[in-house]
């Protein structure tokens, strides 16, 4: 059995790349909150992969709708209180909405390295064309998703 590797959130890189991510995807319009989040995550392994270390040190928890952050909602509630972020309600058709974080100000812009920001554009170049229901679908497709029980950290 594996020993799973915990590391310390660091909510400062994980505001600055929610921001990042939401204002270079500002003109992505299948961007919304899970693809965000699926963002996050695989910057976050790939980051993890690359250095043995993550982005944003956050844990990630098997949700339905594939890897979530820990405590996310709190999270996001905390980015949109301080400004940080923005969220908004899209209609994408007659019966379904989506939320889209905007990047706000007040964000630490010198949290993130020049290093995390290749791994964050490198996620937005590799799901550009992806929507919210593909990048849900292909998270599924991780070891990780299927090793992990419902609600149980990643």
């Amino acid at each position: 059995m594996t020993e799973k590797v915990k590391f310390s959130p660091d909510p400062d890189k994980l505001a600055a790349a929610v921001a990042y991510l939401a204002q270079r995807s500002i003109n992505d319009e299948n961007f919304g909150e899970l693809k965000l989040v699926k963002l996050l995550y695989y910057a976050d392994c790939a980051a993890y992969q690359r250095t043995g270390k993550p982005i944003t040190g956050t844990t990630y928890i098997k949700m339905p709708h594939g890897p979530y952050p820990d405590e996310w909602q709190v999270n996001k509630r905390r980015l949109e209180d301080s400004g940080i972020i923005r969220v908004v309600n899209e209609n994408v058709s007659n019966t379904n909405t989506r939320q889209r974080a905007l990047a706000g100000a007040n964000v630490p812009v010198n949290a993130l390295t020049e290093g995390d920001k290749a791994f964050l554009n490198e996620q937005l170049r590799r799901f550009r064309e992806f929507t919210a229901a593909a990048i849900e679908e292909y998270s599924h497709e991780d070891l990780a998703w299927h090793v992990t029980d419902q609600g149980a950290p990643m």
